[in-house]
């Protein structure tokens, strides 16, 4: 809405994701930021401005270990089988991607998570993840 591009970057699994503003075409980007609202980490953000200028995010989240769980113990586990992941989806609260509420679409479950959006009526979504399909009433705000 007020001209600036946002870019919203994966930074690994256990770390959350970061946005980045450009206000001139994208030749300087801001130093990255953590967004409010957007929970602990993320897999493929598929971000999508809404035909009412509403930003929508689509992400994929592993299970989190605890902070007292060895990483190279969660590894291990996940390369025996435990591939849980959930399927979110955040809206911006202020149309400008600084702050963000998050809602579960899906709940933990043996999938990839990297999801697509796509606008099918206004405030409503279609959510696809790997083989499964959302249709998403959003809230009025």
């Amino acid at each position: 809405e007020d001209g600036r591009l946002l870019g919203i970057i994966r930074t690994g699994h256990f770390t959350p994701m970061v946005a980045v503003w450009s206000s001139d075409e994208g030749r300087s980007w801001t130093a990255p930021r953590i967004p409010e609202g957007l929970g602990p980490a993320g897999a493929d953000p598929f971000l999508l401005r809404l035909q009412n200028g509403r930003l929508a995010l689509a992400f994929g989240e592993m299970v989190q270990p605890p902070d007292s769980v060895d990483r190279d113990q969660y590894w291990r586990n996940f390369a025996a089988g435990n591939h849980d992941r959930r399927c979110r989806l955040a809206l911006s609260l202020d149309r400008t991607g600084e702050s963000w509420r998050t809602y579960d679409i899906a709940g933990h479950a043996d999938r990839s998570a990297y999801s697509t959006i796509f606008e099918v009526a206004p405030d409503t979504l279609l959510y696809q993840a790997d083989l499964e399909l959302w249709r998403v009433g959003l809230p009025k705000k």
